[in-house]
């Protein structure tokens, strides 16, 4: 286990990590693996889980573009087939236009989040397939690595999108 950082955080500080661990919960780690990769009280992380409502955003999170896609594509087939899709031909026109709507960049964002979500959840899986606590903890040492860095593209990649 790693050591905690003593004292309060800058609210910059505390903001990022707020973000960082609510990536790291919808991606499945456990609020503990989470206060060990952000170095941070397990207090801390239940209170950010609790005040930011990770549980919502989780659930929110569960629906990828690929599967949006293929929502789309089912309702299509079901319509070609003369049956009667699961959703609208309004609902599916309604999102494929807000999704439409999207500048370049933003849809860049949406895919690269996407792509990182899916090799984060690889990195999760590998690191809970650990089968000693040195392995785990360096495999989680990893994740922290990659987690960061990703975070920073993610983030200059939004700062772009909205600039466009």
């Amino acid at each position: 286990m790693t050591a905690k950082r003593k004292g309060r955080l800058t609210k910059a500080i505390s903001e990022k990590k707020q973000l960082e661990g609510r990536r790291l919960f919808i991606n499945g780690l456990t609020e503990s693996e989470i206060a060990d990769v952000l170095e941070l009280h397990i207090d801390t992380i239940r209170k950010y889980a609790k005040d930011n409502q990770w549980e919502d955003s989780k659930k929110m999170h569960s629906v990828s573009i690929s599967e949006m896609k293929a929502e789309v594509l089912n309702t299509f087939t079901a319509l070609k087939n003369g049956e009667t899709p699961k959703l609208s031909a309004d609902q599916i026109t309604k999102v494929v236009s807000a999704f439409e709507k999207l500048n370049d960049r933003k849809k860049n964002v949406a895919y690269a989040v996407e792509n990182y979500d899916l090799l984060f959840e690889r990195l999760i899986k590998k690191a809970g397939e650990a089968t000693t606590k040195k392995d785990k903890t360096q495999r989680l040492e990893i994740v922290k690595y990659v987690s960061g860095v990703a975070g920073e593209l993610v983030n200059d990649l939004y700062i772009e999108a909205l600039h466009d």
